[in-house]
């Protein structure tokens, strides 16, 4: 059960009569969490208040307060049921699986980018080497090397900003 439907089903005054509280016809009781000669708690609906150490709160405040336990403990002892929450963690599993996976498939079409990148830079490098300086073929190598740097660059800023300063490729 959720918090609402807990709400619906257990009354203010059923949470308090659990505990063996007894409840006057005017929805008065003596309160539990102070020493008392008359009542002064007030038992309304879906909540309570005691006029004399001023404590008021739904079912799960008052529970908390007589068993002195946390609202996950209180949610249970009332019936609550977190089962719900699993399905939500399975979702969230499978979403960071989905992103790891995602972020590996982007590493590896990225890798393979780069190192072709690098590759052709090599090849142009040589090139410029070989072909006599201001030819045509000269001139294309010098081009093609000053945009393969420029596109490493930014496939290694990439990489870094993927992998979170990371500059390992291996």
């Amino acid at each position: 059960m959720t918090k609402e439907q807990i709400k619906e089903s257990v009354s203010m005054r059923e949470a308090v009569e659990r505990y063996g509280i007894h409840i006057n016809r005017r929805g008065f009781c003596k309160c539990p969490f102070h020493t008392e000669k008359t009542a002064s708690m007030k038992i309304y609906n879906d909540s309570f208040y005691c006029f004399g150490c001023e404590k008021s709160g739904d079912i799960f405040t008052f529970v908390q307060n007589i068993e002195n336990c946390d609202f996950k403990t209180a949610f249970h002892i009332l019936g609550g049921d977190y089962s719900h929450n699993d399905n939500l963690a399975n979702v969230r599993i499978l979403r960071n699986q989905k992103r790891k996976e995602t972020k590996q498939i982007k590493l590896e079409k990225l890798k393979k980018e780069i190192d072709e990148t690098y590759r052709d830079l090599h090849f142009f490098m040589k090139g410029e080497q070989l072909f006599e300086p201001y030819s045509d073929n000269w001139c294309y190598c010098v081009k093609d090397i000053e945009y393969l740097r420029y596109k490493a660059e930014i496939l290694d800023r990439e990489w870094e900003k993927i992998n979170n300063g990371t500059t390992s490729r291996l």
